[in-house]
Formats: C-alpha cells, structure tokens, sequence
C-alpha cells in the first residue's frame, strides 16, 4: 500500500485562497473515488492530510476509510498573509521536535503539495507540487516590493524541493519554461479536476438568501477576489457604455462577489461615481449555499480578468449550463475553447460590445451552453485522478 501524505497546511477559510482551494478540495474527493476503486486492484492508496488548528474542520469531513487527517496543533494563525503564513510556519516546523522527520515518522511515500509550496519536507521523501501561475512576473505593478520579493523566495523553494511540478494548464507549463527556466523533464500539465459542489437542488431557509437583492432581475455574475489582475475596473468601465447602449433593451444587472473589504470600498466609490448603484450588486463572500443560489439564479457568468493560470469558474459555469463571457487571454481560451463569447479585457469597448451582443442575440446563449456541457467532460472526468496517481507511482 503506497501512502501520500497531502499538504494541505495553507487552506484558510473564506475565499483568501482563490482558486487553489477549490482545486485541493476537488482533488480530494477525486483521490477518495480513485482509492475506493483500487481497493481490489494491485496497487491501492492511503492518503494523509496535513491540517492545521485553522483548518481542521472543514477537512475532516474528508476523512474515509481511505483519507485521515493528520492535526499539526502547535501552529497559530497571527498573521496579515498568505506569504507571512507561510513564513511562520516554516519558523514553527523548524523549531517543531519532530522536524524534519514528520514524514518519515507517518511512514508517506511521497508528499503531495497542491498549494506549491511545502510546508515540512524530508530530503527522504519525494516531492510532488502543484504549479498554477506567474502572475507577479507578468504583472508586477499589481504587488509590492516586499510581495514579489517572497513569491520569488516562495517559487526558488518549490522548484529546489519539487522532484516534479505539476502544472494546471500548458499556458501555466509555458510560463514556468519561459520565466524560470524550468527544464520540461520537471513538468507535466494535468488540467483541473472538478467535481461541482452546486447540484440541481437549493437549499431553503437560508439565512444569507433574503439579503441576496437579485431575487427579480436579470444579473451576470462575476466571482471573484477583488485582486488588481480581476480588472474589476475595466469591467465596471465598460458596464456604463453598455448600460448606455441598451436603449431598446433592458440591460443585464451585475452581481460581484469578494472577500476583500479595502478593494470592496473603492469599487463601490467607483460604481457610485459611474451611477451604476442600480444594475452593481455587492454580495461580499457568500457560503456555498448563497454561491449556488446565485449560480443557478444568474444569466451567465462574465469574466473579465487579466491573468489566470487556469480559470476555474468557466468549468464552474459549465457544471450548471450558463453561458460564458471572457476575456481572450491564453489561459481560458485554452481551457473555454468554442464555449465562450471572448472580449479583450483591455478595452472596455471591446466589453461592453461582448455584452450587447449577448444581450440582444438570444441563440448566443444556447450555442454557448451546448458547446459549454460538451468541454465540460474534459474536467469530469476520473482519469484526470488516474493521471495523478500513475505520476504518483513512476515518481515512487
């Protein structure tokens, strides 16, 4: 029986994590359904999540006759970011009595990193990450001096430590080659896998739905963080010029989501100075459940954001048949193929032109959702778990 312990240290709650989290979780329920399958084969799998005093909750609904949970309890959680996160704890393991033979005393294979970076090591134990992106070196006006100082410090770390990078698109694996000069033996591309949390049921009674002010219009959605590479700003630019061009239609209304309440405010300034205060809707982070009202609820989702390793909401609208909206970078046109309306992300013409469009051709939204059902099948699928557990097996 081969033993991965999977690192899962930096999963906070909320939606501080992006993406990533979402892509953790997946990857879980993906390897619980993969061991259950390989119980009467010749090669099954035992899987340990490292947790932390922050996380442990939420992680032990995950534990199964194949998955427990492993409690590092001296760890606390004083600290302003992912990046200050990550420097504490490798403080604390290393004064820890068991660093660095933590690994070796659980008896794991191999160690499994879906969040890049390492939080305990053992130079016995092979090393396997997950690689998403290189947004600060693309765009290192949307971070300070002292980010991209520690997301170059966090990058040299995961390549020294990785015995193989796992990269979730081959934009992300042509980033790597290109920016750090990763040599192509060290990588491999596996897209996402996704398992929708958002079924065709909806929960009644809850207590977020009635503060929801979208329950008789017509909305597009737009979840994501309020980070600088989201391009909330151009979005909203180009909502007034559409706004203003609907003047046989009604206009759809726009439904945001985010967890940061500093860029929150600054965008609600905006809104009010474009006197968009009647089709803008601030929701802030919104549970699973509200999240799923608001998927099933909205007319599609619209996705303006300049950078992505990946795009994890286009599969997210295509696991509940709504159309797609986005921007025409490499990334999503990768992951969207012919299941998307693509705008540039620059040009909030360009937006608001996408937007009319859909608004006034009603066939768009059909062909969308057809050929969205068809490219979802790419991430269902369970061989993308297989193709993770036969890498997991050439490296051991």
């Amino acid at each position: 029986m081969k033993h991965i312990v999977i690192d899962l240290i930096p999963l906070l709650s909320g939606g501080t994590n992006g993406g990533a989290k979402i892509v953790a979780l997946n990857l879980i329920q993906g390897f619980q359904t993969f061991a259950k399958r390989s119980q009467t084969g010749h090669h099954p799998w035992r899987f340990t999540l490292l947790v932390a005093p922050w996380n442990v909750k939420e992680l032990e609904v995950y534990q199964s006759d194949s998955i427990s949970c492993h409690l590092i309890s001296d760890l606390t959680q004083e600290v302003r970011s992912l990046s200050d996160l990550f420097k504490k704890m490798r403080f604390k393991l290393s004064k820890s009595s068991f660093f660095p033979s933590l690994l070796h005393r659980l008896k794991a294979d191999l160690l499994f990193c879906p969040f890049s970076n390492p939080s305990v090591t053992d130079s016995r134990i092979p090393c396997i990450t997950i690689f998403h992106d290189l947004q600060h070196l693309v765009y290192p006006q949307f971070f300070s001096s002292s980010e991209l100082k520690n997301r170059d410090q966090y990058f040299k770390r995961m390549l020294k430590l990785s015995r193989l990078i796992i990269c979730v698109s081959k934009f992300s694996q042509q980033s790597l080659h290109q920016y750090l000069k990763v040599s192509p033996e060290k990588t491999r591309v596996i897209y996402n896998y996704f398992q929708s949390h958002f079924d065709a049921s909806l929960d009644s009674g809850n207590d977020r739905l009635h503060l929801l002010p979208l329950q008789n219009i017509q909305y597009l959605l737009y979840p994501a963080n309020y980070w600088s590479h989201k391009n909330h700003g151009n979005l909203l630019r180009a909502y007034r010029i559409y706004i203003d061009q609907c003047t046989d239609t009604l206009p759809f209304h726009l439904a945001l989501t985010g967890s940061l309440t500093e860029a929150e405010t600054q965008l609600k300034i905006m809104v009010k100075n474009l006197d968009l205060d009647r089709y803008v809707h601030f929701l802030g982070y919104l549970d699973r459940s509200s999240l799923k009202w608001a998927w099933h609820h909205c007319k599609g989702l619209v996705f303006p954001s300049l950078y992505e390793g990946f795009g994890l909401p286009l599969v997210e609208a295509m696991s509940v048949c709504k159309p797609i909206l986005c921007s025409k970078i490499p990334s999503l046109e990768e992951v969207g193929e012919n299941a998307c309306l693509y705008f540039d992300p620059s040009s909030p013409e360009s937006i608001a032109n996408q937007l009319l469009r859909f608004t006034l051709d009603h066939s768009l939204e059909l062909n969308l959702i057809n050929n969205g059902q068809v490219r979802l099948r790419q991430f269902q699928s369970i061989d993308t778990i297989e193709q993770y557990c036969s890498i997991f097996k050439a490296v051991l």
